[in-house]
């Protein structure tokens, strides 16, 4: 297992501690770059070359939409100050 793999594993499980059950999804910010984890929930995951696909229902993406939207929001306040 390499130190990527062990970070993800760590940082799933202490989110599962704060929310009581696994995430959807996982946002973490670094310096100039934003790292997402997603869970495909409905179908495979599809991968090919660089690109990754996820299934989920509409009503989880306008979940997962609303949550970037204020990570966002969280971001520019850090960067701005």
């Amino acid at each position: 297992m390499d130190d990527a793999e062990l970070q993800f594993i760590q940082a799933l499980g202490i989110s599962q501690q704060q929310l009581g059950e696994l995430p959807d999804f996982m946002v973490r910010t670094e310096r100039g770059k934003v790292r997402l984890a997603l869970r495909s929930k409905l179908e495979r995951i599809i991968t090919f070359h660089d690109w990754a696909i996820i299934t989920i229902s509409p009503q989880d993406f306008a979940k997962m939409l609303k949550s970037f939207f204020d990570i966002l929001d969280d971001l520019q306040k850090k960067t701005n100050c």
